[in-house]
């Protein structure tokens, strides 16, 4: 489908669209707000919440209970309810190819992170070539500044600040720093959940196939079809052709390996001809 185009929302998209909406509100989004609402409602009674006031008491229970009903609006959306939706009563829309588009993203990119985690944890770092070591040393950093170093902070002061408001107890053991332990567990959270959706989003295989695809790690990721340039009943027939061709040793790859490059080369330039 054409990137540059919007997409066409037809009578079928909008039925579905209202179906999904209606189901995220009775099965998550209703639920989960109450829930959320009364929580707070019974937290601001007990005085674990602390109010002058009662429009402030309203405010944070009506708050409460809209971040309850986004969550569970959200999280049913992400969930493949609504997908399953547009792919049964709009399987010909743009909306649903969308989705398909994405989907086949997605496949790919948990194949793409596989494919370089096996691969990597193969290697020592100084196996790797000048451009491999500084592609590495930029996945790096942008893994710490842009995911892992932002959520540690927001983790460690949402927990230091639940600490000062007593929404969590400080630590028993340590007295003279009581809110270090559990702040420093919340830095530590952040960090490792930054850097679990660093690796999800394949963001340093795809660095490896752009800016070193003759390398030995681009090289290796390359072989992986891209997902908008081939379609889901052409996967399995090239990756069939992929592992056929391909004679490993422990050591080297026989020469057979060029004859199936060339071919799977081949073909996928001529997918691409057809979309552009």
């Amino acid at each position: 489908m054409d990137k540059t185009r919007k997409i066409i929302w037809t009578d079928a998209d909008y039925q579905a669209g209202r179906q999904c909406l209606a189901e995220a509100f009775w099965y998550r989004a209703g639920p989960l707000g109450i829930v959320s609402s009364t929580g707070a409602l019974i937290a601001v009674r007990t005085g674990k919440i602390q109010t002058k006031s009662r429009i402030a008491a309203c405010s944070i229970v009506l708050g409460f209970g809209t971040l309850g009903c986004m969550t569970g609006t959200l999280s049913y959306l992400n969930s493949g309810n609504c997908a399953r939706l547009f792919e049964e009563k709009a399987p010909n829309g743009d909306f649903n190819k969308k989705g398909q588009e994405i989907k086949r993203k997605q496949k790919y990119n948990v194949e793409l992170t596989n494919r370089f985690n096996k691969y990597f944890v193969t290697l020592q770092y100084s196996d790797l070539s000048d451009k491999e070591k500084y592609i590495y040393r930029e996945c790096a950093r942008c893994r710490f500044y842009e995911f892992s170093l932002p959520l540690a902070l927001v983790f460690g002061g949402l927990s230091l600040y639940a600490q000062t408001k007593n929404f969590i107890p400080t630590s028993k053991i340590v007295t003279k720093f009581p809110k270090l332990p559990k702040t420093i567990l919340g830095v530590v959270v952040g960090y490792l959940l930054g850097r679990m959706i660093y690796i999800a989003n394949a963001d340093c295989a795809l660095r490896y196939i752009k800016n070193d695809p003759t390398g030995n790690i681009g090289a290796h990721l390359s072989q992986l079809p891209p997902p908008d340039i081939i379609t889901p009943e052409e996967e399995g027939q090239v990756l069939e052709a992929m592992t056929s061709c391909q004679f490993e040793t422990e050591e080297y790859i026989l020469p057979g390996q060029e004859d199936c490059s060339k071919f799977i080369k081949q073909d996928l330039s001529n997918h691409l001809k057809e979309f552009m």
